[in-house]
């Protein structure tokens, strides 16, 4: 999510639709607007009722809005400034399920949202600290949830590395609430298809111009989302600086140029693209061995 979202945002990401495999002609309704920093597109493959896709944006904009940390009067705000919030069960849910797949994903931490601050992400005055400030960082903070009561310490939450695969659920689970069985969405890079049907996905090679595609997969019923040091970065004494932290060192993770990850749920392919992308992929698979992953390694380096 761009500056909305913090240094885990998604987008940097260009995954980018290429075309169906079927080419039989069925009705098409596309609805474009801008979210969290990003182009969201949706397409319906069948008849829809008039004024859905508008009414799911309006639908979306809410959930957006409350999980944005730079927004001061939403519930992400909220708990970072005064490290508590009494919250709605959406929300705690939300919480807790990434507090789950953060305990298998490494590298994954929704609490890390100070790196980003202090390396210049958030306000783009761009920098690189002393290793000394970002010791007194790294290994901290703690969250507990108790019934709605969210409770932070030492940490500013930053759900910028789950929020596009967040709001993706939700559009999926309000059109097929509504009938709908065959779609595409992307929001800002992250993807998710479903229905009986093919779509053809390019993904951008990070070396070259926006629209060339490094890899082209086919998916069907699955989501799809890259984590990237492409798009958001800095360049200081001839070296680039990503985003993208590992929580460990507060040090921007550096061994790939970006990370695909392929799985059935929108949630856990932005988690795990992160996760991927800062532990690499041979770490993350011993926790999920059969979800696929696609990684674009660093010039002149070995895992």
């Amino acid at each position: 999510m761009n500056r909305s979202s913090g240094c885990l945002t998604k987008g940097f990401i260009f995954l980018l639709l290429i075309s169906m495999l079927s080419c039989k002609k069925e009705p098409v309704t596309e609805h474009g607007f801008f979210m969290a920093d990003s182009y969201f597109t949706v397409k319906v493959y069948e008849k829809c009722r008039e004024n859905l896709l508008s009414e799911l944006e309006a639908y979306l904009e809410k959930y957006a809005f409350e999980i944005d940390r730079h927004a001061p009067a939403s519930l992400t705000g909220r708990l970072n400034e005064t490290g508590s919030v009494q919250a709605p069960e959406w929300y705690t849910d939300l919480i807790a399920r990434v507090l789950d797949i953060e305990k298998q994903a490494p590298g994954f931490n929704m609490l890390s949202g100070r790196l980003c601050d202090i390396w210049g992400f958030t306000d783009r005055n761009y920098r690189v600290p002393a290793k000394e400030e970002l010791e007194k960082v790294v290994g901290r903070g703690n969250i507990t949830l108790k019934e709605n009561e969210l409770r932070i310490s030492d940490c500013i939450v930053d759900l910028g590395g789950c929020g596009k695969g967040f709001l993706l659920e939700l559009a999926g689970k309000y059109l097929e609430e509504r009938g709908v069985k065959t779609y595409l969405l992307n929001f800002g890079g992250n993807v998710m298809g479903r229905g009986e049907r093919n779509f053809k996905i390019g993904i951008q090679d990070p070396d070259s111009a926006a629209g060339e595609y490094g890899k082209i997969i086919t998916i069907r019923n699955k989501c799809v989302a890259t984590s990237g040091d492409y798009e958001r970065y800095f360049e200081m004494n001839g070296r680039r600086y990503c985003h993208i932290f590992d929580p460990a060192t507060g040090y921007p993770a550096a061994f790939y140029r970006a990370v695909t990850v392929i799985c059935d749920e929108p949630l856990m392919s932005d988690i795990l693209s992160t996760s991927a992308f800062i532990s690499g992929i041979s770490a993350v698979k011993k926790n999920f061995p059969d979800i696929e992953m696609i990684g674009i390694k660093a010039k002149k380096r070995s895992e």
